[in-house]
C-alpha cells in the first residue's frame, strides 16, 4: 500500500482510509481496528522514505533561506510563504509538502536563524 501513489499523496486525514479500503484485502478492510492498522503503518513508511528524500532535502534547504518563509511567525504563514515558493507539483502532494516545511523548519531554526552561526 505504501508504494501505491494515489496513497502516497493522500494526507492521512484527508481519504487515506478510502484509498487503503481499495488496496487491501477484503478480510483487512472489515475490520476498522485492522483497516486503520494497516494504514498507519503504511503512512508511517511513506513519510519516512519522504524525510529521507534528496528532493525533499533541496527543496527544504531552498525553502529555508526564502525571505518569505524567513519572516513566517507561524505554521500558517510557513505554508502561505511554502505554497508561493515551491512547484506546485509538490504543493499538491500534501504530504511531501509537509515534510519538506518539516525539514526547511529545522534548517531554518537550527543553521539560519538570526544569532546562531550555521554549521556548515
Amino acid at each position: 500500500m505504501a508504494a501505491d501513489p494515489e496513497f502516497q499523496k493522500t494526507p492521512l486525514d484527508e481519504g487515506a482510509t478510502e484509498v487503503a479500503r481499495r488496496l487491501v484485502p477484503a478480510r483487512v478492510a472489515r475490520s476498522d481496528w485492522g483497516l486503520h492498522s494497516v494504514t498507519r503503518a503504511a503512512r508511517g513508511i511513506v513519510d519516512e522514505e519522504l524525510a529521507r528524500s534528496p528532493q525533499v532535502k533541496e527543496l527544504a534547504e531552498a525553502l529555508a533561506r526564502d525571505a518569505g518563509f524567513q519572516r513566517a511567525k507561524n505554521q500558517t504563514q510557513r505554508v502561505y510563504a511554502a505554497e508561493k515558493f515551491l512547484p506546485h507539483d509538490i504543493v499538491d502532494h500534501r504530504p511531501k509538502l509537509k515534510a519538506v516545511l518539516e525539514k526547511a523548519s529545522t534548517i531554518h531554526e537550527v543553521d539560519l536563524r538570526p544569532g546562531r552561526s550555521p554549521r556548515h
